[in-house]
């Protein structure tokens, strides 16, 4: 499960450094744990709860498994996301950070859909794109 972790979270940091890029702004600026939800902001996007910057967020997770080695305090491929956590697991964000890319994706390549864009994201319904 860290690897599909780190993965989502690579492509959650890509997005953030195109968009900045597009824009004419540094991309390495800015602290990981607001990235994802200056993205969401921007695209007019709800936040979800844990890429809230005020909170404890997947970025407190990303430096502990990208610099130590540690996925939710244990060695690499010791531990399950969220950990002992009932409520981390029992929300799914490693499926929900997949879904952000994917909206991500849509607006940093222009295609117009914005029901698809604004949708949910902590949910398994398949929501329909017109493009």
């Amino acid at each position: 499960m860290f690897e599909k972790f780190t993965y989502l979270y690579i492509a959650l940091d890509g997005c953030h450094f195109v968009h900045r890029s597009m824009h004419g702004q540094n991309p390495r600026s800015g602290s990981h744990n607001e990235r994802v939800a200056n993205l969401c902001n921007g695209f007019g996007m709800a936040v979800p709860k844990w890429a809230d910057p005020t909170a404890t967020n997947i970025a407190d997770h990303r430096g502990e498994t990208l610099h130590e080695g540690l996925f939710f305090h244990e060695p690499l491929g010791f531990a399950s996301y969220g950990g002992a956590s009932q409520v981390a697991r029992s929300e799914n964000v490693v499926l929900q950070m997949q879904a952000l890319v994917c909206r991500f994706l849509f607006v940093l390549l222009g295609i117009p859909a914005p029901n698809y864009i604004t949708s949910g994201v902590n949910t398994r319904q398949q929501h329909g794109v017109t493009i």
